[in-house]
């Protein structure tokens, strides 16, 4: 963990106010039953308040921080392709069925080779088809 993250962290679980209230006066509890000035209830009672408190105002900063991550990664993947994407057949039959429309004939093995070689998938349909050279996403000429 990064000194950034741990920061961040720490900064969620201070934002969890009224937790971190509750937990200091399980905390106080506790070492006023075990200093022996008001033994009206068990000590460990203070201490599970304090540790349940600490606990979930931890959980809750961590998940918070997880929320903010997993939306910032969501963004930045609607625009990028991932560099390790994996060979998809439907994704290539779309790209085919509307190279199709827009073309006239299809390229699967095209598309297919475009796909496997990690070539952007918005960009599959600007590259030449491999059977008439003309660009995909035009009018195509007749193939025989």
């Amino acid at each position: 963990m990064s000194r950034k993250s741990f920061a961040a962290y720490i900064k969620g679980i201070s934002k969890k106010w009224v937790l971190l209230v509750c937990g200091g006066v399980g905390g106080a509890l506790t070492i006023i039953n075990l200093a022996g000035i008001t033994p009206s209830f068990p000590w460990y009672v203070g201490f599970i308040i304090f540790t349940l408190c600490l606990l979930i105002a931890g959980y809750l900063a961590y998940h918070d921080l997880f929320i903010e991550k997993r939306a910032e990664y969501q963004h930045n993947q609607k625009w990028l392709i991932n560099p390790n994407q994996r060979y998809d057949v439907s994704t290539a039959l779309q790209l085919n069925e509307q190279m199709n429309d827009v073309h006239g004939h299809d390229d699967f093995f095209g598309i297919q080779n475009d796909f496997k070689s990690k070539i952007d998938v918005n960009e599959i349909l600007n590259r030449n088809c491999t059977r008439c050279g003309k660009p995909r996403n035009q009018k195509g000429g007749y193939v025989y």
